[in-house]
């Protein structure tokens, strides 16, 4: 499933600017849950703005310095919901399988 990465509230007034000073990850790249995927500031604060699910980042929607406003779609990602094991989990052994 496809997701859009939106530019969160971050509790300052309507007129003023956010800017992305920084992008983490690549195009193409696998995020967890909670990983930084982009750098924003506004006057007087730096803010990360985390994967806010477990997938691979798919489009980057802007670039280096541009000027976003609250909800602004900033990145597309393919969630990994449908995946049936994540890379942590071990094979286990046979016994632990159901015979059939």
């Amino acid at each position: 499933m496809v997701i859009e990465v939106r530019v969160p509230d971050l509790g300052f007034g309507p007129d003023e600017p956010i800017r992305l000073s920084l992008w983490y990850a690549e195009e193409g790249t696998r995020l967890c849950q909670g990983d930084h995927l982009a750098e924003l500031v506004v006057p007087g604060a730096v803010v990360d703005i985390d994967a806010p699910v477990d997938g691979v980042l798919l489009e980057r929607l802007v670039g280096l310095d541009d000027t976003l406003q609250v909800g602004q779609v900033i990145a597309r990602m393919e969630t990994e919901s449908w995946w049936p094991y994540s890379e942590t989990q071990t094979s286990g052994e046979l016994s632990d399988f159901p015979r059939s």
